[in-house]
Order: C-alpha cells, then structure tokens, then sequence
C-alpha cells in the first residue's frame, strides 16, 4: 500500500500523497499552502520550501497515517 513518495524534477520536488486519493473529504487535512500545490490527484509541486509548506507537510503526514489506521490499511 503506497502512503507517500518524494520524487526530485529539475524545477520542483513532487510530493504524492496517496491518502487524499482513496477520498476526496480528505483534501480537508491539508493546509491551504500546500493544496495550492496540487497538480493532479495525489502530487504536489513544492517549488519553494519554506516553515509553513514544512509545518502543513508534517500536518498532513500525521492526518494521513489517521486515515489509513482508521481504514485498515496500516
């Protein structure tokens, strides 16, 4: 079960985050920073990181692992 990956482009660092995928309620646990990030279903374009996309990034890591405990998957 695929939770999140990192993957390093030549102009940003793409974020996948796989529990927004299995919900759409669930963009909820992800700061408003971060969601302007958003450039498909699950992965987001950090292009410039700084204290708040670092703080909504952990946030959202820890509501995700919520969510997949709660479901099952982990």
């Amino acid at each position: 079960m695929f939770f999140a990956g990192l993957i390093i482009q030549s102009n940003y660092v793409g974020f996948y985050f796989m529990p927004i995928t299995t919900d759409p309620k669930h963009t909820t646990v992800i700061g408003k920073d971060l969601l302007a990030t958003l450039k498909g279903k699950s992965c987001f374009h950090i292009k410039k990181l700084d204290d708040t996309l670092i703080k909504q990034i952990k946030d959202a890591l820890a509501e995700g692992y919520k969510i997949y405990k709660e479901a099952g998957r982990i």
